[in-house]
């Protein structure tokens, strides 16, 4: 025992309850030099540094006598030429034949701690660099994926507004809008990978009527649905179906069921989604298809990102990453949601469930007068030519007066000449300077002046940017009217 004792890998040291070294191996005196007879009586502290000796009697000591054992200690040693060994220490106490207290203590040579700590830092420092690039790469896709997305929607809500058209071109032209709308919440949900994964989804809500969501859903899911010959039918019998909550994260909810529903039915087949108050204070939405069912053992994980149990991306394609956010967006309006299927080949129905509330007097009228500002002097700087005419003439058509500029020098200009201005609305990228830095130039002169930042770029920091600068607002590209008029009527009934 005693040959096995000294030729340990590591040090080990027996000392008494009152600290008195006993014993020690003839590893740890070959690690530190010392002589055994120097060692053999002393107090235990005796082999520690300067900064080891007052943790010992601070706080390893206590430990070790109240709770009989102490792991992963990280102290430093003194060699007997008085250099520093840093070690880490386990020990433990037990009780001999005697009755006496002994605590063995054993020493493990931490080597190289300093070039770990080295290659750990450097080693952050790349993952923070990854990180920053990941959050680079993206901001700059949402950037590239939204800004085709605005003309689209400024000519449709364009056309939409234009009474001298015919109806049915009106509204055809509303259906392109929601689904441009559409598309930039998708693509924000999409590429926001931080903000999906924390639930941190920003909600606009406001008394919603649900069957005139589910109208502009099957709108949008109608032409799919033709297509493969599928039949479609919307039977809306809830009684009650108000509810408080965002627009537009709803509809992204209702057109992810069915369109899946559609996706996943063979032609010829049939979609069903229906209304009903099944239970008092609540409203149900459930779609139910005739499609290629789900598998029981995939059931349970449906709303798992990336799950797509036995489906073929390459028959079907997607993400994965649909049904999760749709329940996000569910369980953040305090709903819920389920699914269901007999088993494969025998189709699904999801259905979602919210808290009802009361219905406003009027559904449509009140939204709209919501987003009355009455007539604005607005200043718009906007350099993509299409973009800044489709803007000013809806904004013109909607009563305000617009003073257009390409370029922060063009809008300094106007912001001299025009003498009354109650909002500027500026695109960040400008050609001679920054939209952040251009406000900052007008809130020197007008202190006062609210401004609405646009950007393609929509990261947390963005909008941090944007705020600092002076800006009261921040929409994303594609920029939607509803959004842009209620912004407005927030920022002029705050000046």
């Amino acid at each position: 025992m005693n040959d096995l004792w000294d030729h340990m890998p590591c040090g080990m040291v027996s000392f008494a309850g009152d600290g008195v070294i006993l014993r020690v191996n003839d590893t740890l005196l070959a690690m530190t030099g010392h002589e055994r007879a120097a060692i053999t009586g002393q107090p235990f502290h005796v082999l520690l540094s300067k900064g080891g000796r007052i943790f010992y009697h601070t706080h390893l000591f206590p430990l070790l006598q109240m709770r009989g054992e102490v792991e992963e200690i990280y102290l430093s040693i003194l060699t007997q030429s008085g250099a520093e060994i840093p070690m880490l220490m386990n020990a433990r106490s037990r009780v001999t034949d005697s009755g006496a207290t002994m605590h063995d203590a054993i020493f493990v040579r931490v080597r190289q701690r300093a070039q770990f700590e080295t290659a750990l830092l450097n080693e952050r420092k790349k993952a923070q660099q990854a990180n920053k690039a990941k959050d680079d790469f993206l901001a700059t896709l949402s950037h590239e994926l939204r800004t085709p997305l605005n003309p689209m929607l400024m000519l449709s809500t364009e056309m939409e507004l234009d009474l001298t058209l015919p109806l049915a071109v009106r509204q055809q032209a509303g259906v392109i809008r929601s689904n441009a709308e559409l598309e930039a919440r998708l693509i924000d949900d999409l590429l926001d990978h931080t903000r999906i994964t924390r639930g941190k989804i920003h909600l606009v809500e406001s008394i919603l009527n649900l069957h005139e969501l589910l109208t502009l859903t099957e709108d949008i899911t109608r032409i799919d649905s033709r297509t493969k010959r599928i039949e479609l039918h919307f039977l809306k019998e809830a009684t009650e179906h108000h509810m408080q909550g965002d627009s537009a994260r709803l509809q992204q909810v209702f057109w992810n069921l069915v369109k899946n529903a559609i996706k996943f039915t063979p032609e010829e087949g049939a979609v069903h989604v229906r209304t009903h108050n099944s239970v008092e204070g609540k409203v149900s939405i459930t779609v139910t298809d005739t499609g290629m069912g789900i598998h029981a053992d995939t059931l349970p994980h449906i709303f798992e990102a990336f799950e797509q149990g036995s489906i073929s991306k390459q028959q079907f394609g997607g993400l994965g990453l649909g049904l999760a956010i749709t329940k996000s967006i569910v369980e953040l309006h305090q709903g819920s949601i389920r699914a269901e299927s007999p088993g494969l080949g025998q189709g699904a129905s999801f259905t979602v469930e919210f808290n009802i509330c009361p219905r406003p007097f009027q559904d449509a009228a009140p939204v709209q007068a919501a987003h009355d500002s009455g007539s604005l002097s607005l200043l718009l700087v906007e350099d993509h030519e299409s973009t800044r005419e489709v803007l000013a003439r809806i904004l013109r058509r909607c009563g305000h007066e617009v003073h257009a500029a390409a370029t922060g020098a063009e809008a300094l200009l106007l912001a001299q000449t025009v003498e009354h201005l109650d909002a500027v609305i500026s695109d960040i990228g400008l050609p001679d300077q920054s939209g952040l830095d251009l406000m900052r130039e007008l809130k020197v002169r007008r202190p006062s002046l609210p401004g609405i930042a646009l950007s393609g770029y929509g990261m947390e920091q963005d909008l941090k940017d944007a705020r600092s600068a002076g800006f009261s607002g921040h929409l994303v590209k594609p920029v939607s009217l509803d959004q842009l008029r209620s912004l407005l009527a927030q920022l002029t009934a705050a000046s």
